[in-house]
């Protein structure tokens, strides 16, 4: 299974998947069945790949977040979230307890904290200890610290701007100690999580979205809607570049 140019024979994983979330940057991997069964995959040990299933408290998954650094995953539906450890469910919080319909998240890099986006553009930050207003936003990530995206275009930190003028209706990533901001007005833009220095990337008016960290450190996915899927390639230390993927073509292709 896979796309051309990158697809392969192998065990087969169980019943057919309506939704497959994959780790950045492990052998994990969550899915959700036809059937609305979530099972987690791991495939450490290319002999003997594992699956096991799970039964979330806050219904199907709509969203699945890992947390680059651990085995964590923040489980994502209207009706709350659910932050899982392999197989065992570390904590819950119903959209009442939040506040809200969560519609977009973030997991740190050691999974300690979530950051979800409610449907009313509040922005809570969630742990085991509780949950807490952070502010207002569209688009949430990690990179150290909590970056916001926020609805007149700006990029803030602990409350403060970073940057400001990048759209407003981007998507955030993080890639080598860069937050990526991605909108289909603004194109791609590289902000420094440490300095807070703006690198905005020529995509040819591109229209960016559902950016993905790949295992390749300094590679991120996305797609475009004329063409398809593109990597964002900042890994040799140069001018960061954006390369096409030969051969895919999602959009036209669904």
């Amino acid at each position: 299974m896979g796309v051309p140019g990158a697809a392969a024979v192998g065990d087969t994983i169980g019943g057919p998947l309506s939704l497959a979330f994959l780790h950045p940057s492990r052998a994990l991997a969550l899915g959700v069945g036809k059937d609305g069964g979530v099972v987690t995959m791991s495939w450490r040990d290319a002999a003997h790949p594992q699956q096991t299933s799970i039964t979330p408290r806050l219904g199907v998954p709509e969203l699945v977040v890992f947390a680059a650094g651990a085995d964590r995953a923040l489980l994502v539906s209207r009706a709350g979230i659910e932050l899982w450890a392999g197989a065992t469910s570390i904590y819950a919080y119903g959209a009442d307890a939040l506040g809200g319909a969560p519609v977009n998240a973030a997991l740190s890099d050691d999974g300690s904290l979530a950051a979800v986006v409610l449907d009313s553009r509040r922005v809570m930050e969630v742990s085991e200890a509780g949950v807490r207003t952070v502010g207002e936003g569209r688009a949430v990530v990690y990179a150290s610290d909590l970056f916001v995206a926020t609805a007149d275009g700006a990029l803030s930190r602990g409350g403060n701007v970073v940057v400001s003028g990048l759209g407003p209706d981007i998507e955030l990533a993080t890639i080598g100690g860069l937050v990526v901001a991605l909108g289909s007005k603004s194109g791609v833009s590289l902000i420094d999580a440490s300095t807070g220095q703006l690198t905005r990337v020529d995509c040819g008016a591109c229209k960016p979205s559902h950016a993905q960290a790949l295992q390749t450190p300094g590679i991120l996915y996305f797609e475009d809607e004329e063409r398809g899927g593109l990597l964002l390639d900042v890994s040799s230390g140069g001018p960061p570049r954006i390369v096409p993927l030969a051969g895919i073509d999602g959009r036209r292709n669904q």
